[in-house]
């Protein structure tokens, strides 16, 4: 990870699962303060424990719902002041094999992956631009 990602405020969408932890473990190993979302608080809680003291806090989020996103987002800011880091790597698929994946599991994780990192980006990027800086 950068230097530059030190002393920074991440807000990791999909934050659960092998990609949003290690994505999570290495954003923490470099210094930044992380907000951690995804649609589990059991999932959450159990990431949040095993960084340890890398001072993490979760959310429940569903990235498809806009008002769910927007809140979120606002409650990263008013705690952080500021999202420096944006991560979209939410995909609701659990696991599944491809074969066991219904036709409503297939609508959420598209409406996810396509919807959700436009409400995220919607929500944080005019700040970042008012910031004059932040990464997606």
């Amino acid at each position: 990870m950068k230097a530059d990602a030190k002393n920074r405020v991440a807000l990791l969408a999909g934050a659960t699962g092998e990609i949003g932890e290690a994505i999570a473990r290495q954003l923490a190993a470099a210094g930044t303060q992380l907000a951690l979302a995804a649609a589990s608080q059991g999932e959450l809680d159990a990431l949040a424990g095993r960084l340890g003291g890398a001072g993490a806090f979760t959310m429940l989020v569903d990235p498809a719902d806009a008002r769910a996103v927007a809140g979120c987002v606002e409650r990263v800011l008013a705690r952080c002041g500021r999202i420096d880091i944006l991560v979209n790597n939410a995909v609701p698929l659990d696991g599944k094999p491809l074969n066991a994946l219904s036709a409503t599991d297939i609508s959420a994780a598209v409406n996810t992956a396509l919807a959700g990192p436009f409400h995220f980006m919607r929500e944080v990027v005019p700040r970042m631009q008012q910031e004059g800086h932040g990464r997606v």
